[in-house]
């Protein structure tokens, strides 16, 4: 399959990673596959893929209706399917972004038994801060490029607290898992990675996972957008109610 899969939650900075990947050979970003788009007239539409690639693939599963979101509706259903297709005709390494909530949408465990599969675990060492990027991406509907560095929250403690564990013990599984497997993957934390992105220093540590000699920069067009960073502020400035669950943040 010759895949690259990051595996990571929301607001783990798995958007930024992806688009630094865009300018670099040999990768081809296809981000969420298994989500349709939306655009400003909230038609569904594919940011990703190309024509051709879109042409094959409602070719193959032949989708009830010719749209995006029939077509997704059948990718999510044949996931397997789909990436064996996708495989057929892009050479390069697929970056492929799986979000733990897609584990529970859909049956992907079969990337696990894959030995041409590569895996990047992104984590964010602040829980808090993921946390609170997460009720105001909600609030605001916008899921990138967006500075929420003076939105205050009020947090609930015991929401928090199962966000915590829940997400902690996400990552300890999935890591499990990768181990169980024997598959090769490289860790990476959001916080020394990517908060104060050096795109030289990153790509030699990918370069050294991957065992290349260099990754060849390419002029794609697509430019790579540096946005202001989320939560800039510090946490107490974040919380209206900081006093309440600062015990917590620990």
């Amino acid at each position: 399959m010759k895949n690259i899969i990051i595996l990571s939650q929301p607001r783990t900075g798995s958007n930024l990673l992806c688009e630094m990947f865009f300018s670099y050979l040999p990768f081809r970003v296809l981000m969420e596959f298994f989500i349709y788009f939306h655009d400003e007239n909230d038609m569904p539409h594919s940011k990703l893929l190309r024509t051709n690639e879109l042409d094959t693939l409602f070719e193959h599963f032949k989708p009830q209706q010719r749209n995006i979101l029939s077509l997704t509706t059948e990718l999510n259903q044949h996931p397997k399917e789909a990436m064996d297709v996708l495989s057929s005709m892009i050479s390069h390494y697929k970056i492929i972004k799986l979000h733990d909530f897609m584990f529970k949408q859909m049956d992907l465990e079969f990337i696990f038994n894959d030995p041409e599969t590569k895996f990047i675990v992104l984590e964010r060492s602040s829980k808090i801060k993921q946390y609170i990027s997460g009720i105001n991406a909600n609030k605001l509907r916008k899921w990138q490029h967006v500075d929420t560095s003076d939105m205050k929250v009020q947090i609930d403690p015991s929401e928090f607290l199962k966000f915590k564990q829940a997400s902690n013990s996400w990552y300890q599984e999935i890591e499990a898992k990768l181990q169980k497997n024997g598959c090769d993957y490289l860790k990476l934390n959001y916080e020394e990675d990517l908060e104060e992105l050096d795109q030289t220093l990153l790509l030699a540590k990918i370069n050294n996972w991957l065992d290349r000699n260099g990754i060849r920069y390419i002029n794609t067009g697509y430019k790579v957008k540096f946005f202001n960073k989320q939560n800039n502020s510090p946490v107490e400035d974040l919380i209206v109610n900081y006093d309440e669950i600062k015990d917590l943040l620990a």
